[in-house]
């Protein structure tokens, strides 16, 4: 049978509407999922700024320490590792035989001391004899003369005091300045001589 023109454009027509969903459904299967997106507020925040360096540290001071007196060491007081403070005392040396000397030299010295008062007393008065003519110069020479031996004995013991005390009181170790233990180089019972190395400060 014939189509008509009319009858035609209609078939076209409906064939296209028939189509169309189906390409439209195509579509849609191949669009890309739903994703949720997390939304926050914006803000100010310091940021701290660092940097990775390599290097060396040095101490600002450091010393070795050795002994100036001979003897037993009887006491280590401090450590490797230990703070120190300026003055502290670090480790011990036998003091008794250093004690010993500086009170004998004490003695010495008041016993020197003794014969200068005399001796000045002697020349005060013989001086007043000379004034009246009643001594040779030769007496108040000779009195004058052991006033003098005695005031460079009394001068000499008197430094041999100042010797025998700072022996006795370098057998204490201080230390020097405040700062740490880095090395210790002597043990409780080790016989030191002068020069032998004890500690190390930084």
């Amino acid at each position: 049978m014939g189509w008509s023109p009319l009858q035609l454009g209609l078939s076209g027509a409906a064939g296209r509407l028939s189509s169309g969903p189906g390409r439209g459904n195509r579509r849609g299967a191949a669009l890309a999922p739903v994703r949720t997106v997390g939304v926050a507020a914006a803000g100010e925040q310091m940021l701290e700024r660092t940097a990775q360096v390599q290097g060396a540290l040095f101490p600002r001071e450091q010393t070795t320490l050795a002994s100036e007196v001979e003897g037993a060491v009887v006491a280590v007081v401090a450590d490797f590792g230990d703070p120190v403070k300026q003055g502290q005392i670090l480790m011990r040396i036998d003091p008794r035989e250093y004690q010993l000397h500086a009170d004998s030299a004490h003695a010495t010295l008041d016993q020197a001391r003794a014969r200068l008062a005399n001796s000045k007393a002697d020349f005060e008065r013989l001086n007043e004899l000379k004034r009246q003519g009643l001594i040779s110069p030769q007496q108040f020479d000779k009195t004058s003369a052991t006033m003098q031996v005695d005031q460079a004995d009394v001068e000499s013991a008197e430094k041999a005091l100042a010797l025998a005390r700072k022996k006795l009181d370098d057998t204490a170790i201080r230390a020097p300045f405040a700062g740490a233990v880095q090395k210790r180089m002597a043990s409780v019972g080790e016989y030191v001589v002068p020069g032998k190395q004890l500690y190390q400060i930084i």
